[in-house]
């Protein structure tokens, strides 16, 4: 192999490369968002969610569930507009 071919071997799996991984970050673009309209105000929606105590993400105190990932899922569920 010449070196001229050798360039141009790279030279097109770098173009080849290039073309695939934008075609990956076109696809992700098309990929729907939701907007505010689509997400649910209020909900009769009652979802279960389980958990397991693990301090301090979860602590259970007086028979009452606290901690981190306790108040990110209220938030998240506030947020969605669903009870939990």
């Amino acid at each position: 192999m010449t070196v001229i071919s050798r360039r141009a071997t790279l030279i097109g799996s770098v173009i080849f490369a290039i073309s695939i991984l934008t075609a990956g970050l076109t696809y992700a673009q098309d990929i729907a968002i939701p907007q505010k309209s689509a997400i649910p105000q209020k909900s009769s929606t009652v979802l279960q969610v389980a958990t397991r105590v693990l301090p301090p993400f979860v602590v259970k105190k007086d028979g009452q569930l606290s901690g981190f990932s306790i108040e990110l899922w209220n938030a998240i569920a506030q947020k969605l507009g669903v009870r939990s």
